[in-house]
């Protein structure tokens, strides 16, 4: 049996420690690449889809509002848990309105009727200025 090389032994120790300095790194830096670290409220796209369309309602310009609608519906519709029905003020309308209106899945699997109240997810955001609820029903 060889004994081991003086290069060889110093390369050793310091490939040694290099690993153990990166595996140290990357145990207390893991945290900083996590969203709750800062931001203690967990909220998923839907419910910020929907705080943010209860924002533009209450202070944003009405067209705003009348995108963001549009825009809610379009990328939400899609995922892997869809909307199946939102409820709001009416974005057809020429002006600011208290008018609700409900925009529900063209899907006919997706019926709110054909669901168990058990089986879909209901979020809401209220708006204490106007008194209006906002709510988003997700399969």
């Amino acid at each position: 049996m060889q004994l081991e090389s003086k290069i060889s032994k110093t390369l050793s120790e310091k490939t040694t420690k290099t690993v153990i300095i990166l595996v140290l790194l990357m145990l207390f830096l893991s945290p900083l690449f996590q969203s709750d670290t800062y931001d203690s409220v967990d909220r998923t796209t839907h419910q910020q889809g929907l705080l943010v369309l209860n924002q533009l309602y209450t202070t944003g310009p009405w067209n705003a509002y009348q995108k963001y609608w549009t825009h809610y519906i379009d990328a939400h519709r899609k995922l892997g848990y869809p909307l199946i029905l939102l409820k709001g003020p009416d974005p057809t309308k020429v002006a600011k309105t208290e008018v609700v209106s409900n925009w529900t899945s063209p899907n006919p699997e997706q019926n709110i009727e054909n669901y168990r109240s058990d089986a879909f997810t209901t979020l809401t955001a209220e708006n204490s200025v106007v008194n209006m609820t906002f709510i988003a029903i997700y399969d």
